[in-house]
């Protein structure tokens, strides 16, 4: 019987000891923070699960997401885990500035972010560290990616990230992590004219980026995202369709939608990040269509004013006018401009926003961009304040809104823009008008919207803790937005808007490191039915390449899943990555390894150490006792 309870006494110093390890593990290991409000990334010692400002022993300025390019390419926000360290010259996934300069990143440390394999943290040499604004904000230039200057970089790469263990958290405001900083109250208003929003369930659980209601139950959203097929990451995007009683997947398509404009039942049109015209719907079915002259591989916003008249831009400022049988280039492009939406109120006016920033100037200030239509061109209109616009809306020719960086609202009278005081935090992405006195807003500030009485915008809480792209509103005030993680709210009676359940979190990728595909030219029609799949050989291509182009819509639906009509959880395949293994998902806790890698750092502290020496002397003593 001695020698049971002394066996016991032993497995529970064991068992003390272990505990201990683990405690002053977590508490003493290094974690990042990125602040995309802040344009800063702190290096913190700590518990990173329980992150506070008083961890941070260094920081300094980065450049995140660009802002002034294509939707969804914003830095994701959440809980990662460095899964790769590599500096080598070619490592599969790449990020890219829009100045024409594609060199591979060095130094790179790759996060485990859902369907999107190709973010990380690294540095740039080169044209493209001498047009970068390094904790600017509102100067975002990355395609997703966390960059910062050569020095920091490297120190934070080679004496602090270990793969597997190193976590991340990237928020848009401090107190998203920092548990030591008080966050702003969310507005307690949730009912707008007797109206409150509800939470819609998805059929996916893809960025959703644009949405266009032609009635109360008629409408289509557009989703995209990186997906895993055939051991290879590659742009996807699913068209959905509202019946007034839910969305259904309703098309697939090989490369990235961004807008989305739909003239009725059966004409409509949706454009992206491809170099043709994007895909057309009519008679039923989506259709693709080439574009003259392609230059900038995307495509923003199209706004369709009938089925022979219609217009679409985005990247470099390229504007596209359609005549009923073919798109030609109204504008050619200037590649620091991006158009990033467009609102055509008839034939004879319309208006279109975005930027960019001015590369000759040293200071690299933001350039605003906003033009207005007259029938004849288009003519550059004065930005009352200098900030990058997201979202136009036109009521009527002397009732113009947009909305921008920093939360900026903007007012169009008829002879000048005029700012109008703004409740908002964050970035505004998208304005829609049902009148002079009514009208929504949302942006980057999670679970907010934001409502014109007529007089002035008031903040509203909304069922969902996201951030929302898009939001379209029609003239009897019915409305729908759609956003991140698949998110789609809409604006009802109250009697019909129940409390919501936040939706599912979702799982950290688990994917090989992405890797540029390419295939033959996309088959048409686009229909709800996938066609049989074909036999290709693809040519491989270079880093360099659009991921996005030459894939088959048979291949898409012959490799992909098809999105269910209810949101479903599927199994990821299993990562290949170098030094570690990722995290299982991103609110699981590091676990610490004391094994060191290049530049690394031992996890196992001496307190620690100490306690299993403790414990293995006590072990010892006791059994010889026995």
């Amino acid at each position: 019987m001695r020698v049971f309870w002394r066996g016991l006494v032993v497995a529970l110093l064991l068992m003390s000891a272990i505990s201990s390890l683990a405690q002053v593990s977590a508490q003493e290991q290094y974690y990042i923070v990125i602040v995309k409000d802040e344009q800063r990334l702190y290096l913190a010692q700590g518990d990173p699960t329980n992150p506070e400002k008083s961890d941070a022993i260094k920081d300094f300025p980065i450049t995140t997401g660009a802002l002034w390019t294509q939707k969804g390419l914003e830095t994701p926000s959440g809980f990662f885990t460095i899964i790769e360290k590599s500096n080598s010259p070619v490592q599969g996934g790449y990020d890219f500035s829009d100045t024409g300069d594609v060199t591979l990143t060095p130094y790179f440390m790759r996060l485990n972010v859902p369907n999107r394999g190709g973010i990380g943290i690294h540095t740039y040499t080169g044209r493209t560290l001498d047009l970068w604004r390094f904790g600017a904000t509102g100067g975002q230039t990355t395609h997703g990616c966390i960059a910062g200057p050569p020095d920091d970089i490297i120190d934070l790469y080679k004496n602090y990230v270990r793969p597997g263990s190193t976590r991340v958290w990237v928020v848009d405001h401090p107190s998203e992590a920092f548990k030591d900083i008080p966050s702003a109250p969310k507005p307690d208003r949730t009912y707008v004219n007797d109206k409150a929003w509800r939470a819609l369930p998805s059929p996916t659980k893809q960025q959703l980026f644009a949405v266009d209601m032609v009635r109360p139950d008629l409408g289509w959203a557009v989703a995209g995202d990186a997906t895993f097929i055939d051991e290879k990451y590659a742009w996807e995007s699913s068209i959905l369709r509202w019946d007034g009683r839910r969305w259904t997947e309703e098309a697939k398509v090989p490369y990235w939608l961004h807008g989305i404009d739909m003239l009725n039942e059966d004409e409509g049109w949706a454009v992206g990040q491809n170099y043709m015209a994007g895909v057309h719907r009519k008679n039923g079915k989506w259709t693709n269509v080439d574009r003259a002259v392609p230059r900038v591989p995307y495509m923003s916003e199209v706004s369709a004013i009938t089925e022979d008249d219609a217009w679409m831009a985005g990247g470099g400022g390229e504007i596209f006018t359609y005549d009923g049988s073919k798109w030609d280039v109204f504008i050619a492009p200037d590649v620091m401009k991006t158009v990033r939406s467009m609102d055509m109120l008839d034939a004879n006016s319309g208006w279109l926003v975005g930027g960019g920033w001015n590369t000759e100037s040293e200071e690299k200030e933001t350039v605003p961009l906003i033009a207005s239509y007259d029938g004849d061109q288009w003519s550059l209109d004065e930005s009352p304040v200098d900030e990058l616009w997201y979202g136009v809306d036109a009521v009527a020719e002397d009732d113009v809104w947009a909305v921008g960086s920093n939360g900026a609202i903007i007012h169009w009278d008829g002879s000048s823009w005029e700012s109008i005081e703004s409740p908002a935090k964050g970035r505004l992405s998208d304005i829609a008008m049902s009148s002079s006195w009514d009208g929504w807003a949302v942006g980057d500030e999670e679970g907010v919207a934001f409502h014109w009485d007529g007089s002035d915008w008031s903040r509203v809480r909304l069922p969902v803790e996201e951030k929302f792209y898009e939001v379209s509103v029609l003239k009897d005030g019915s409305a729908m937005a759609v956003g991140g993680g698949g998110s789609i709210i809409q604006l009802v009676d109250a009697s019909q808007a129940p409390q919501h359940a936040e939706p599912e979190p979702i799982e950290a990728a688990r994917a090989p490191q992405p890797t540029p595909d390419e295939a033959n030219q996309p088959d048409e029609p686009y229909g709800t039915a996938a066609p049989e799949a074909t036999t290709t050989n693809p040519d491989s291509v270079s880093a360099e390449a659009d991921p996005t182009q030459g894939r088959t819509v048979a291949e898409v639906a012959a490799k992909s899943t098809v999105i269910p009509a209810q949101p479903t959880q599927e199994s990821e395949p299993e990562p290949t990555v170098v030094a570690a293994a990722p995290a299982d998902q991103q609110d699981t806790p590091p676990v610490a390894s004391a094994e060191p890698d290049e530049g690394g750092f031992p996890v196992m502290t001496i307190a620690a150490a100490g306690a299993i020496a403790v414990a293995a002397g006590a072990a010892f003593v006791a059994l010889r006792r026995a």
